[in-house]
């Protein structure tokens, strides 16, 4: 458990840097459940400022799950997280990977930084719909 105070529902916090995914991914998530906040930011630099409550993002709520995309704009995901687990204040925070950039070195640098699951971005619609279930669970 976080070790912040709950709030009234999840928050999933989903960097993303490709539009038409984190729709679809906000659409299917609020078609399972209402209760869960979802923010999205694309990229690393939009979600350090989110987590560390800076510029516009001063009244961020802390997020239950991260969900992250190895590829993103300058830095990795994998580089994002390993910069959050060095970081006292956000290395609690329970990160998923959900990416296309399916190899078994990115798979391997994840487990070590100790995301819960490395999901594949699915090409078909039941498979998208499966896997955000999945991630949802997490949070449940």
């Amino acid at each position: 458990m976080n070790d912040h105070h709950r709030q009234e529902c999840p928050v999933i916090l989903y960097v993303e840097d490709d539009q038409t995914t984190a729709q679809l991914f906000r659409i299917i998530l609020a078609d399972l459940v209402e209760s869960t906040r979802l923010f999205v930011v694309e990229s690393r630099d939009a979600a350090l400022r989110f987590l560390l409550r800076q510029d516009s993002c001063l009244d961020a709520p802390r997020p239950d799950l991260m969900v992250l995309d190895v590829s993103l704009p300058g830095e990795s995901g994998l580089s994002l997280l390993e910069e959050l687990r060095r970081t006292a204040t956000l290395a609690a925070i329970p990160a998923v990977f959900f990416t296309n950039s399916d190899t078994w070195e990115n798979r391997e640098r994840a487990r070590s930084l100790g995301a819960l699951k490395f999901l594949t971005k699915p090409a078909s619609l039941t498979e998208f719909q499966h896997a955000v279930q999945e991630i949802r669970a997490l949070v449940a």
